[in-house]
């Protein structure tokens, strides 16, 4: 056992060392010798071989830390305590598991310790290990990670988050312009795959689908344990296979669509209503807010038979509020989510919000539930189909379905948030598309009195007959697809793609916006063309991969079918029975299509248009004929003698 400590005992007064027991520094002034272990009467922290291998950052923190505290403030003993009082006996201590001793001084501290000094402790130990931790993962580099993907060289620590600015869908397909349509990214300490071409999607999502067909979890669907029940964030398992399989036979099927249908009319019909009642007073309406509303009440109609956005009801206008707020959240960065190391800090509070959100939802969605299941011990005729909610409950009782109370809370708020805001941002869309060029607008409204008539009352089935307003959802769809990533795909093993390894754990993010407006793929992809459609068998159904605003492969929208033929309807019956004009004497060309990035991609502005009912409009004209007339014969029947008199000249055409 080598004594460092007991080798300055050598030191006595006759040499340059004496004095031991006293502070000197001046000794060291003019002497060479030094403790990085070559001068062996100072070696504290060891030589040779098993010198500490730590000493050069511990040489920088003393003489960082030291001078730092010394040059910032004035230093006095506590409790008036003079320095030749101090204890400075010291106290061995030996570790548990170690043989090494250390020595503890228990004189206390002075208080001098501002938080600007508790900053730079802070900042100093954080720079340091973050610049270790990546020199670490630099050496650390297999030959599989030098076979990534292309993609810009990220920055320590934060990566390439710096890149992607207010509107990363936009950045992302410049980005993926310079490096290809397989990029990745480091984003925080997130490995990320972003797929910009039909080829590479293809690959991924239907030929290793797979592979790819778990989620990253965003740290806020962590609240109340919805990603262990939610349809939209498991990965297949026999729990998601039962979800999927009630989606598919008891909510989505066309037999439940059909039988839904009559609801989801009535409140085109209201829609409809309001929108009159608007123009009648001349009042602008706001199509975004319209939309919305009537988008959440076709939807809570077809669940519950029920509306959930109603002025009059107090529980409707909490669900309103309360999914707004959720939807904003879920919509909000997270840092948590680029560094998860930090979610048990829940750093911005979004998993907090996120609980008292889900809390709120499922108080009232198990509210409907209980008087649904009260009212069926009531009512003798409760196997009558009428609604989603119905059908599932008739399904429990007949087949003995293990779905549970809480899986039903679960699944409908996963319905809920992948319907509402999705449809109506794309509705918004479409309207505002068809505004922005008049004669698309006129060319469709055209369309719809040729085919189905001036007076009758849209339905579902009458929407497969319009051959240009399903091009028009199309070319929408193309241009501002609700979820430009579509929900975040996860590699659960180390594959090959396009020559490339996609790690396994990578988060994988499919660029539909970027898909939609590359040059390579569309003929002038910048121009709203609904006529590109009109010729070509492309759908948006999961199986042409240019167009895919829904996904596609295992984890494509299990809702797309409601979806499309919700959006079709309510398209169709503004078009058909109104003319539209913006409000504020807005021109076309003048029209904001800046896009809001969030959960689903919306208009930065709402959408704000002035209308005329068509059977107003036809009666104006038919008035104004008619009076016309009227006043020729009654000019007719008055001539007088005098205009009998008058110089000859051509006969007059009527008006």
């Amino acid at each position: 056992m080598h004594k460092s400590w007991s080798i300055c005992g050598h030191w006595d007064e006759t040499q340059p060392f004496g004095r031991i027991q006293k502070c000197l520094c001046l000794r060291f002034l003019e002497s060479e010798i030094d403790f990085k272990g070559h001068d062996f009467e100072l070696i504290p922290f060891g030589a040779g071989k098993r010198i500490c291998p730590g000493l050069p950052l511990a040489h920088k923190t003393l003489h960082l830390m030291v001078p730092s505290l010394v040059h910032n403030f004035e230093w006095k003993l506590a409790d008036g305590l003079i320095p030749e009082h101090m204890n400075m006996k010291e106290q061995f201590e030996e570790g548990p598991t170690s043989s090494s001793s250390t020595y503890s001084n228990q004189t206390p501290l002075p208080e001098a310790m501002d938080y600007q000094t508790m900053l730079v402790l802070l900042i100093t130990f954080v720079s340091t290990a973050s610049i270790f931790t990546f020199i670490l993962r630099l050496f650390k580099q297999t030959s599989e990670s030098t076979q990534l993907p292309p993609g810009p060289r990220p920055f320590p620590i934060i990566g390439n988050m710096l890149e992607l600015g207010k509107n990363p869908h936009k950045a992302l397909t410049k980005l993926s312009r310079i490096y290809g349509p397989l990029m990745t990214l480091k984003l925080g300490s997130i490995t990320t795959i972003v797929i910009s071409s039909p080829q590479v999607a293809k690959q991924v999502l239907h030929e290793n689908g797979q592979a790819f067909s778990s989620r990253t979890i965003p740290h806020s669907v962590h609240a109340l344990d919805h990603h262990k029940y939610s349809i939209l964030w498991l990965p297949p398992s026999p729990q998601w296979r039962k979800l999927r399989r009630a989606c598919a036979t008891k909510i989505f099927s066309p037999q439940v669509l059909d039988s839904t249908q009559i609801l989801r009319q009535e409140k085109i019909r209201n829609l409809l209503d309001f929108v009159k009642e608007r123009s009648k007073k001349g009042e602008v309406v706001d199509i975004g807010e319209a939309i919305f509303t009537t988008i959440l009440n076709s939807i809570s109609t077809t669940f519950f038979s029920m509306d959930l956005s109603n002025s009059s009801s107090e529980k409707s206008q909490e669900f309103k509020s309360i999914f707004r707020n959720m939807m904003a959240e879920a919509g909000r960065p997270n840092v948590a989510d680029f560094f998860p190391i930090l979610r048990p800090l829940d750093p911005q509070r979004a998993l907090a919000r996120m609980n008292n959100y889900f809390k709120k939802m499922f108080k009232i969605i198990d509210g409907i539930i209980e008087e649904r299941l009260t009212s069926r011990v009531l009512n003798t005729n409760s196997k009558v189909y009428k609604d989603v909610l119905d059908s599932l409950l008739n399904n429990i009782e007949e087949t003995g379905s293990q779905l549970s109370r809480n899986e039903m809370l679960h699944l409908f708020l996963d319905l809920f948030v992948a319907g509402i805001d999705t449809t109506s941002s794309t509705v918004e869309w479409i309207m505002a598309e068809l505004l922005r060029n008049p004669d698309k607008l006129a060319k469709a409204r055209k369309e719809l009195s040729q085919t189905i008539g001036k007076d009758v009352t849209l339905e579902e089935p009458y929407c497969l007959k319009l051959s240009f307003l399903r091009a028009v959802v199309k070319e929408t769809l193309r241009l501002h697809p609700p979820a430009p990533f579509l929900v975040p795909h996860k590699c659960d093993e180390m594959i090959n793609i396009s020559g490339f390894k996609v790690l396994k754990n990578a988060q994988v993010l499919v660029n539909v916006w970027g898909m939609g407006r590359d040059p390579t793929i569309w003929e002038n992809p910048e121009v709203f063309m609904p006529e590109r459609f009109l010729e070509s068998e492309i759908d948006f159904k999961g199986h042409d991969f240019e167009l895919i605003p829904f996904g596609a492969g295992k984890r494509i929208c299990p809702g797309l079918s409601l979806g499309h033929r919700t959006m079709h309807l309510m398209v169709a019956s503004l078009v058909h029975n109104f003319e539209w004009k913006l409000a504020d004497g807005l021109m076309p060309e003048q029209m904001n299509m800046e896009e809001q990035y969030g959960m689903s991609l919306k208009m930065v502005q709402s959408l704000r248009s002035q209308v005329m009912d068509c059977e107003a409009v036809l009666l104006l004209l038919i008035t104004f004929v008619s009076a016309s007339i009227l006043i020729f014969i009654r000019r007719l029947f008055n001539q007088t003698s005098e205009s009998t008199k008058l110089p000859p000249g051509p006969r007059p055409f009527p008006i």
